[in-house]
């Protein structure tokens, strides 16, 4: 599939060339819905909204932007410690306040694991800060990145409604070689992962799929420091499995260069 294209289609929005917007404008929020402060942007524009997961859990931030910033505002200028999940642009009056708004659909229970939780890869406090925000390298650190007790999680069946459930639609890999026995192990092994970038391969297509996180740049990374960190310590661009994770940061297409120095420690990984 072609990623400018589908990150293209969606963020893209008409802009409208009229007069200021009115706006949400709140931050730190749990909820679109605790927003009630309306503020008029600047002329030129648009509103917008931005869930975020952190150690915290979900956050809301609210507000006005230009045009410019929507395309790639859910990856650009990240901290490692806090992900966007959800970033949205929309230009009529208040209109943010209908966007990137989590729907409620199950139930989670959070239970303290039973199960034994370790890390499969041999240096993952090393490796933890570039490791632990990215959704597919982090099962490979569960214990290290505390992603033991969201394994355990299970969402309540008796909490799904049906009429709410989005619709399957066509059940398409939104990467290539997902086939392939790294991304299997992977991926595949994260009902959130499988369902975001390799639904097909992973045999997910009876469940909804998630909108995929990628670089700014196109590359199956949630941020756009994590490839230039794997770079020099793994040595990803030389690796013919991993390196489809960073395949546009490999071919110089991105702002970070790769750079020829680095550490051939792929232990980390497997």
């Amino acid at each position: 599939m072609n990623i400018a294209l589908f990150l293209g289609c969606l963020f893209s929005f008409g802009v409208r060339a009229a007069e200021p917007l009115d706006c949400y404008v709140c931050s730190g929020l749990r909820s679109v819905s605790d927003c009630h402060n309306v503020d008029l942007c600047p002329s030129g524009q648009v509103c917008y909204s931005e869930r975020t997961v952190a150690g915290s859990g979900i956050s809301y931030s609210m507000g006005c932007r230009p045009p410019q910033q929507c395309p790639s505002s859910s990856v650009v200028g990240r901290s490692v410690s806090k992900r966007a999940v959800c970033s949205e642009c929309c230009n009529t009056d208040a209109c943010n306040k209908r966007i990137c708004e989590a729907p409620a659909t199950t139930t989670v229970a959070t239970t303290p694991y039973s199960g034994v939780c370790e890390d499969a890869a041999a240096n993952c406090a090393g490796v933890k800060e570039f490791v632990c925000p990215d959704p597919i390298l982090n099962t490979k650190c569960a214990k290290t990145c505390g992603l033991c007790l969201a394994a355990a999680a299970s969402p309540s069946p008796t909490s799904l409604s049906t009429s709410s459930l989005p619709l399957l639609g066509v059940c398409v890999d939104e990467v290539v070689n997902c086939s392939s026995p790294i991304l299997q192990t992977m991926i595949c092994q994260s009902n959130v992962n499988a369902r975001m970038y390799c639904r097909k391969s992973c045999n997910m297509c009876d469940q909804p799929a998630i909108t995929p996180i990628y670089s700014s740049c196109g590359d199956l990374v949630s941020a756009d420091n994590v490839c230039p960190s794997l770079q020099a310590e793994l040595c990803v661009c030389a690796d013919p499995e991993l390196r489809m994770m960073c395949a546009h940061y490999c071919a110089g297409e991105c702002a970070h260069k790769p750079t020829l120095t680095c550490h051939a420690v792929m232990s980390y990984l497997y």
